[in-house]
């Protein structure tokens, strides 16, 4: 190899760099409107709450960012009785729709094949004085499709005493992006045992007419790398390292 190959590689590595764009978070989902409407995970005496303390909504996802970064959830946990809950770990999974039919034939098809996950530990919602807050699930770019189920889940499944899950969303329709079906939620737990609800959540609330299916979300996510500018760093990168480690092979002595 010429010697000054090397020092004629590096504008057009450098080029490259500069005119690759630079990836920016765009929001792809967003039901963030919401009220203090707690749906929790777990029987909590209101009747005909369907089984399951897997929750979720089936969404599509605007625009053409896949790159999933973040997806921030309200969620929080109600102490009836004035005493301390454990510390949580509450995760979010996002599913193809491509598992079995819904039970009642209303929201597609169930969460089947797992994308991937977020898993958040925390003590904040402990004490019988917490209130709701944000969380953030981070995905660190995990490329998606254009659309999935989301489902939350949590370590600790509520009871009468104690409630845990999502804040419902006054946004019956997304602010962006859509659901396919309507303003359905998702219960289960197993694959094949979804099935979605469009009464439970408000009736739980008192029938407040401001209640939606949808779990208060807001995902951002950002573009994949262009693919040609991508595989010519990659392929500046290799040829470099093995330019400089038969380099480095040259100039060890004999017999080391």
């Amino acid at each position: 190899m010429p010697r000054g190959f090397l020092g004629a590689c590096a504008p057009v590595v450098l080029t490259l760099l500069l005119t690759v764009p630079v990836a920016r978070a765009a929001v792809i989902y967003d039901t963030q409107d919401h009220g203090f409407n707690l749906v929790p995970n777990a029987d909590d005496g209101t009747p005909g709450r369907p089984p399951g303390s897997r929750m979720g909504n089936t969404v599509i996802f605007a625009g053409t960012e896949r790159a999933l970064d973040t997806v921030m959830l309200q969620y929080g946990t109600y102490h009836r009785d004035g005493q301390p809950s454990p510390t949580q770990t509450i995760t979010l999974s996002l599913y193809l729709p491509d598992g079995e039919d819904d039970v009642i034939g209303l929201n597609g098809r169930q969460p089947g094949t797992l994308i991937g996950s977020s898993s958040i530990t925390t003590k904040q919602f402990n004490a019988p004085a917490s209130i709701p807050n944000t969380l953030t699930f981070n995905f660190g770019g995990l490329v998606v499709p254009d659309s999935v189920v989301v489902i939350v889940s949590s370590s600790f499944i509520g009871n009468s005493n104690t409630l845990t899950g999502f804040i419902s969303s006054s946004d019956f329709e997304p602010n962006l992006g859509s659901n396919p079906y309507g303003d359905r939620l998702w219960f289960g737990d197993d694959p094949g045992t979804f099935f979605s609800d469009d009464f439970w959540s408000r009736f739980d609330g008192n029938n407040d007419p401001n209640i939606s299916n949808n779990m208060t979300m807001l995902i951002q996510a950002h573009d994949l790398p262009e693919p040609t500018a991508a595989a010519m760093l990659v392929g500046f990168g290799m040829l470099l390292l093995g330019r400089g480690r038969r380099r480095r092979r040259r100039r060890t002595p004999a017999g080391r």
